[in-house]
């Protein structure tokens, strides 16, 4: 695995952290505690801020193109019911270069085929036909990429489970029955 590679999977998981701890902060508001303003909304705002200079959003290095933590900011968006505007711009810019978002290097990535089945889910869009044909399937695409026997018999992608298996195989599992 490429040291890029590895950046990119820990800001996907880096992101999905500070969300649910916005989360959390949002819904214990204790007893006592500062009147929090909408964190949920606040930390939306600030995504769609960089959405709206750059889709894809940029890696760790500021520079490069990282579509695992773009496909991140969408669901995130999504979930705490961001304006269409600002989901718009990252499933709009999701379908004009699906697979260069799907499949970095030529070769379908299962973490990012679920997180783009569970974002045209979340947005109403059908995961079946994202963008044109060939490969517009995005669900038979995840589907496809199941081990189909040995040590890791089921597991979605045949990487190294090592690093990342638990993590793509569980948002394949949550995409395939969101889907």
């Amino acid at each position: 695995m490429t040291p890029a590679r590895s950046r990119s999977r820990s800001n996907g998981l880096l992101v999905l952290l500070v969300v649910m701890v916005l989360l959390l902060v949002a819904r214990a508001g204790g007893a006592g505690a500062a009147p929090v303003v909408d964190p949920a909304g606040a930390g939306a705002a600030w995504i769609d801020r960089l959405a709206a200079a750059s889709v894809p959003l940029k890696g760790f290095d500021g520079t490069s193109d990282d579509w695992g933590i773009t496909l991140d900011a969408g669901l995130a968006l999504a979930s705490v019911g961001a304006p269409a505007t600002s989901t718009a711009r990252i499933w709009d810019g999701l379908v004009a270069a699906r697979d260069t978002a799907v499949a970095p290097g030529g070769t379908d990535n299962p973490g990012r085929l679920a997180r783009a089945v569970l974002l045209a889910v979340a947005l109403g869009e059908d995961p079946r036909a994202v963008g044109a044909a060939p490969g517009a399937d995005l669900v038979a695409r995840l589907a496809a990429l199941r081990t189909p026997s040995g040590a890791d018999a089921g597991l979605l992608g045949a990487a190294d489970p090592s690093y990342d298996g638990v993590f793509r195989h569980a948002y394949g599992l949550m995409a395939l029955a969101a889907a």
